[in-house]
């Protein structure tokens, strides 16, 4: 596993975008072109350190830590954000040793406990160590509101 630059690397960028059109972005009518510019703004403003998980020397995961903004009390959380596995890596534990990776980091950074805010992935958190907190209200992508829970690792 290591921390790719989506800039350094157009493979990277394409497949990181990609993934995320597949999931989130195409589903509420962004295009390719609009997501390969908002993660390359996201680079060109610093929001976050991205990895990327590699298997057989290939992009097959990645995910965003950053410090954001608490959906529920005032203040900014460190935020694990953008978790994804592409779909032909599902299955094989690459979520969890993804997920493992950025507990540790947090517990690296001493910035307090990791959150994760998620639509539709309670159940993966709970089980990678995750309690919920709380539903909350947020904008998403295409500044569309959706309901998302929030989540705490108590160990990082």
């Amino acid at each position: 596993m290591g921390r790719l630059s989506l800039a350094g690397d157009p493979r990277v960028l394409e497949a990181v975008a990609s993934w995320h059109h597949g999931q989130w972005a195409g589903p509420r009518g962004e295009s390719l072109p609009q997501v390969q510019e908002r993660l390359r703004e996201r680079l060109r403003r610093g929001a976050g350190e991205t990895w990327v998980y590699l298997a057989d020397g290939k992009p097959a995961a990645t995910a965003r830590l950053l410090h954001d903004e608490n959906p529920i009390a005032p203040g900014n959380v460190l935020l694990l954000a953008d978790l994804l596995v592409a779909p032909e890596w599902r299955g094989q534990g690459i979520g969890r040793a993804l997920c493992a990776h950025m507990v540790a980091l947090a517990r690296q950074e001493r910035a307090g406990p990791l959150h994760a805010l998620t639509v539709d992935r309670v159940d993966f958190f709970r089980k990678v160590g995750f309690r919920c907190l709380a539903d909350t209200v947020v904008t998403a992508i295409g500044r569309t509101r959706v309901l998302a829970s929030l989540l705490v690792h108590d160990r990082s």
